[in-house]
């Protein structure tokens, strides 16, 4: 568990700290701790998740990654 005790419903989520938190995407640290504490507010302990650019472009990154696995096995 990390620094706010939240449920975190992004599954790219790592861990949270005063000031930022990490997810598979890295370091997220914004400009100061209520801006940090927004975003994540808003994108990570939310189901609107997916509507985070970072939790987007993971999604296709992992996607494309299982595409490409598979392609190769059928091959």
């Amino acid at each position: 568990m990390g620094y706010s005790n939240r449920t975190w419903m992004c599954p790219y989520y790592i861990r949270d700290y005063k000031d930022h938190m990490s997810c598979e995407a890295g370091r997220i640290q914004l400009p100061d701790i209520r801006a940090s504490q927004d975003y994540m507010a808003k994108y990570c302990s939310t189901y609107d998740w997916e509507d985070c650019s970072l939790a987007c472009a993971l999604t296709r990154y992992f996607e494309d990654k299982d595409r490409e696995e598979s392609r190769k096995n059928n091959e």
